[in-house]
């Protein structure tokens, strides 16, 4: 079994407790149906932005998924701790600095 996290961006406005159906909502429609885990779905953190930028490398996440619904992942040969990655999705996550960001972990 291999485990995957994805970083989903929810909304600043939407209050803590609701954070985690907000971002399956934007979450779901980025999972090809044949590809779901078996599971539920499964968030293991939520946190302020400016706590991911100082732990991105430790999370360890390989795809962010933003309030617009685009899915931004590494590039093939990349991997979670690759300079290039941290450098763009410390990018994408600057440019939303009022999201909660539930980490998603995806067994495969």
């Amino acid at each position: 079994m291999t485990r995957y996290y994805a970083l989903v961006l929810a909304p600043g406005d939407v209050p803590r407790n609701e954070a985690f159906d907000a971002a399956f909502g934007l979450l779901s429609p980025c999972v090809i149906a044949d590809a779901r885990p078996s599971q539920e779905p499964r968030f293991d953190h939520l946190l302020d932005p400016e706590d991911i930028i100082g732990r991105l490398g430790k999370l360890q996440v390989e795809a962010i998924v933003t309030p617009d619904g685009r899915w931004h992942e590494t590039e093939a040969g990349q991997l979670w701790d690759d300079d290039a990655w941290g450098a763009r999705a410390r990018g994408i996550i600057r440019q939303r600095p009022d999201y909660l960001a539930p980490r998603h972990v995806f067994h495969i």
